[in-house]
Parts: structure tokens; sequence; C-alpha cells
């Protein structure tokens, strides 16, 4: 039986990153295969390595070396101020149990991407429990979108995972899920 270990990217990961993104990627899948889950943020060698130098990309792999998933995170001011961030941040302040999710009190989860054979076993709570640890001392919230087409991620971050919806949010043709989560 696998096991699964997490770490923070290292350079020598960039490369299996890119690959399981792009296996998984919504542009490549057929349609039919939609419902299984897919990414849609396509991530260049470049913004991974931004990433990495900003503790910003965990891995996870399996104890044959395989990476089967990666999750990103990064406090607000990373992404910059373009029309879908600006346009985030306008629908908050928000409630989330009794408690004010802001800007200055969040930080930005995703993209994720668990390889679709590894689904199911705990790696996306493992990639989320880590990234919850990891900014407990600076944000009391995550906030994440996700592609109202993505069911099954939707329902994987709301039913296991516990986040709560926030807004939609339109982005082009795109219609994202807002979502907060609690560190604490």
């Amino acid at each position: 039986m696998l096991s699964f270990s997490i770490a923070l990217a290292r350079a020598e990961d960039t490369d299996d990153v890119l690959a399981l993104q792009d296996q998984n990627h919504v542009s490549v899948l057929p349609i039919e295969t939609l419902a299984s889950g897919f990414v849609t943020t396509q991530l260049s060698p470049d913004t991974i390595a931004q990433m990495r130098a900003n503790e910003g990309v965990w891995t996870v792999r399996a104890s044959n070396g395989d990476l089967v998933g990666y999750a990103c995170a990064n406090d607000w001011p990373f992404y910059g101020d373009g029309p879908f961030q600006n346009s985030a941040k306008s629908l908050l302040p928000c409630d989330v149990n009794g408690r004010s999710v802001k800007v200055d009190n969040s930080f930005q989860y995703g993209p994720v991407c668990v390889a679709q054979e590894f689904r199911g076993q705990g790696v996306l709570e493992l990639l989320v429990a880590t990234i919850k640890a990891h900014y407990v001392p600076r944000f009391e919230f995550g906030i994440t979108f996700i592609d109202t087409r993505n069911e099954r991620s939707l329902a994987a971050h709301e039913r296991k995972l516990g986040f709560h919806r926030l807004a939609l949010l339109p982005a082009g043709s795109v219609i994202y899920n807002m979502l907060a989560f609690s560190t604490r």
C-alpha cells in the first residue's frame, strides 16, 4: 500500500507539476470526463518558480516517488491587481460563521490538482491541512475559486473539507464559486 509525503515544492518538482497539470487541464480533457474533476489554471515554469520562492507550492508524492498532487497558496499581493483579483476583492468582506472574511485576513488557495487515480485517498485533505498549518499564524481564512463546472472539486471542498460558498464570480466565459475556509 502506498503512503504519501508532502513538502514545499523544490525546483526539481517543476516538470512533474507541469506534467500533472497538463494531464488534468480542462483544455485537454474530453467533455465527458470533466465530471471526474479538472484544473483550470495553467501555471508556467516562471510562475511556479515565483510561487516556490514565496513558499507557496506544495507537492504530495507517493512512497514510490510519483507526484500525486500539488497545491498552491499565496497572499493576495502575490497575484497583483488584475480584473479577476479586483472583482474578487470587491466581494469581500463576507461573513462565515459570524466571522468576517476580508482581504487582509485571508490568502488565496489554488490551483490544486490531484492525479485522477489518487482522488478520494486523502491527498486533498493532506494538502489542505498542511496549507492551513502554514498560514494559520498570519491569516484566519483561505479563499479559493472553483469553476462551476467542476462539481467534483466543489463537493470535495464543501462536504469533505467544510469550505463555505461566498459568491459567484464571472471571469470571461467561466463562472467561479468563491469559497472560504477557516485556518483555525
